[in-house]
């Protein structure tokens, strides 16, 4: 048996070689060095393998146990429940190395066996088999390493001293403590909620309900006059805006956002307006809301960490999030998930126009149109980019669809027409989740080669579906053949409906060839009020906008970290060990979850910023930094 080095010290706390009660080693060959790999070939033809990558099966450990003490019954029973092969938690296995530091791993028991040995009784000795968790390096018990260290430029270093035989992954807290030069000073949370029953991708929002007072900012001196420094955040990202009525007090800005269905339910309880709140109890199901998130309840936001579906319960509950003010909330009060975390920046005198992406501006008119009425001057382009575009459909034979007057073409699409010869059948639609009540078509024009109604069949149609369509209006044959004639018509559409379109049919037999056809220009749909986006805007906040790197100079390694907070109340925590990114939200008792705040400089790679063993020099840079106090922890690694 090997008792000498490396000595083990103890199994989850329990000291199990003292000498006094028991004696305990490791079986020779189990206990130190690297453990095993499998290579993943990828197999060619007629040349050998390439090593794809490698699988880590595990690394086991194996102990072995005697039972030195008088009460060798009681002792072996305590034996069997410290090595319970059932417990499957994870516990600390702690030695001795030469130089007196003590290292452990995380292991679960997988099997304790009797173990025959000789001049000891049969129920002595024992094989404990270990299954290491996690690392299978040997970590410094007791002894993480601590700094800290304040950049008061961009460019600023600290020095990191690994003494540990391996890298280290080091968790990196950032902390602003004084404004940066040229950056965005304030910021407003806005609280979007989508109360539609069917999920949409890239639905264009206003998400200031066109009600943004830009003009006093701009008075005041915290926006500039043309709006440059306005930028939209969503969940920790930038994302294009579109602005109309900048300089004014009824500013609209525009973003694409994703949605899923509605999620919604009712307070089961009231809520006072003082104190702290940890749980919310609702009466409906929770299972469609995430684990974690943003509750809205009347004005107030409240996060959440996880959450309970039998008891219909969030937990982890903070009250007074982003900003929002405590208020009494009474049972059967609307409980609304906020699905993204927006926010509006703006107050940098120095910021440029942002650079958008022109292919995902909305296909309506900006300026004319609201959350609940969007007005067509464009309809769409040819490479279906634009949310908010209506869409081509052949229902019958081979219909012409056309985008500019009289049957010519033009991108972006300046008109819906479609041409149908006998037997066609084509149709433009648009689908809105918010329900479309109201369908206005203007400046349209119509035209047939053969004056008889077979001939000449267009039709405002709507659906809940897509699938079952109902006649809305039939567009009135046109006075005279080959002549275009103005029509239009504003439709009060069937409810509910999703859909709207505009079909054009002819059917005369397929041996003649008369055509007809029929356009319009400009459309203005309009949506159930209680069904679009709802849109608040809150108040104002300071801001701090961290947009750092972070590199070791000893490896190259370089992370990149974008966020919003503010100074006072922000400190981002990344452990490159654990893979997380979080805002501990200092003096507001948040804690969220900011993983999308992290890119990693050069691409993907396994580990995100390493310590390797010596002195590492770790540089930040973030323009107009002015002051940031930076703490770094790690534990040392062993082989």
């Amino acid at each position: 048996m090997a008792f000498g080095d490396p000595v083990i010290v103890s199994w989850d706390t329990h000291n199990i070689n003292d000498d006094v009660n028991y004696r305990a080693g490791f079986r020779p060959g189990l206990d130190w060095g690297l453990p095993d790999v499998q290579a993943i070939l990828a197999r060619r033809t007629g040349r050998w393998p390439l090593v794809a990558g490698i699988a880590r099966p595990g690394w086991r450990l194996q102990l072995e146990i005697v039972v030195v003490g008088a009460d060798l019954r009681a002792l072996r029973d305590q034996l069997l429940y410290w090595f319970d092969p059932e417990d499957e938690t994870p516990k600390a296995l702690v030695i001795e190395d030469s130089n007196s530091n003590e290292l452990y791993v995380m292991a679960i028991c997988e099997m304790l066996q009797p173990m025959m040995s000789e001049g000891l009784a049969a129920d002595a000795a024992f094989v404990a088999t270990l299954a290491v968790h996690n690392d299978v390096r040997w970590r410094k018990a007791g002894a993480e390493t601590h700094q800290n260290d304040s950049i008061v430029a961009s460019g600023g270093t600290w020095d990191v001293d690994n003494k540990g035989t391996d890298d280290a992954y080091p968790e990196i807290d950032i902390d602003p403590y004084l404004a940066k030069t040229g950056s965005y000073l304030y910021r407003r949370w806005i609280p979007v909620i989508w109360r539609a029953g069917w999920p949409y991708t890239r639905y264009p929002t206003d998400i200031t309900n066109d009600s943004f007072d830009t003009d006093a900012l701009h008075t005041v001196g915290k926006m500039q006059d043309d709006g440059d420094d306005l930028r939209v955040w969503v969940d920790g990202v930038e994302v294009d805006r579109w602005l109309d009525g900048i300089h004014t007090t009824t500013t609209k800005v525009w973003v694409n956002l994703n949605f899923q269905a509605v999620q919604q339910a009712t307070l089961a309880a009231d809520i006072a307006g003082g104190g702290t709140v940890d749980t919310i109890d609702v009466n409906e199901p929770v299972n469609g809301f995430p684990s974690a998130g943003i509750l809205l309840i009347g004005t107030e936001a409240f996060t959440y960490t996880a959450k309970n579906n039998s008891l219909r319960r969030f937990t982890g509950v903070i009250r007074a999030a982003r900003g929002t003010s405590a208020g009494g909330h009474s049972a059967g009060a609307v409980v609304w998930w906020v699905q993204h975390d927006i926010w509006i920046l703006y107050g940098n005198a120095a910021a440029t126009a942002p650079s958008v992406d022109g292919n995902y501006e909305p296909a309506f008119e900006l300026d004319h149109s609201v959350n609940t009425s969007w007005v067509y001057e464009e309809f769409g382009e040819n490479d279906g980019l634009r949310p908010g575009q209506w869409t081509q459909a052949t229902l019958f034979d081979s219909p012409y669809h056309y985008t500019a007057n009289h049957a010519t073409y033009a991108d972006p699409w300046s008109e819906i027409g479609i041409r149908c010869l006998p037997t066609a059948w084509g149709r433009y639609k648009l689908w809105n989740p918010c329900g479309i009540s109201d369908a206005n078509f203007t400046n349209g024009e119509k035209y047939v080669e053969y004056l008889t109604a077979s001939a000449f069949i267009v039709e405002i149609c709507s659906s809940s579906d897509g699938v079952f369509w109902t006649l809305e209006y039939a567009v009135p044959l046109p006075g005279a053949a080959s002549s275009w004639e103005a029509w239009s018509r504003n439709e009060a559409l069937t409810v509910p409906s999703t859909f709207v379109a505009l079909d054009v049919r002819n059917d005369l037999p397929s041996f003649l060839s008369y055509d007809c056809r029929a356009e319009a220009a400009d459309v203005t749909l309009t949506f159930y009020a209680g069904y679009v986006p709802a849109t608040s805007i809150g108040s104002e906040q300071g801001n701090y906008l961290l947009d750092c790197e972070i590199e070791n100079t000893e490896t190259g390694d370089k992370i990149r970290l974008a966020f919003t907070g503010d100074i006072g109340t922000m400190e981002l925590h990344v452990n490159t060990d654990e893979k997380t990114v979080r805002n501990i939200g200092i003096g507001t008792g948040e804690d969220t979850n900011e993983f999308q705040a992290l890119t990693l400089v050069d691409g993907p790679r396994r580990d995100w910023l390493r310590l390797v063993p010596g002195i590492n020099t770790l540089r930040f840079t973030d323009a107009g930094t002015n002051g940031v106090n930076i703490y770094t922890h790690f534990e040392q690694r062993y082989y």
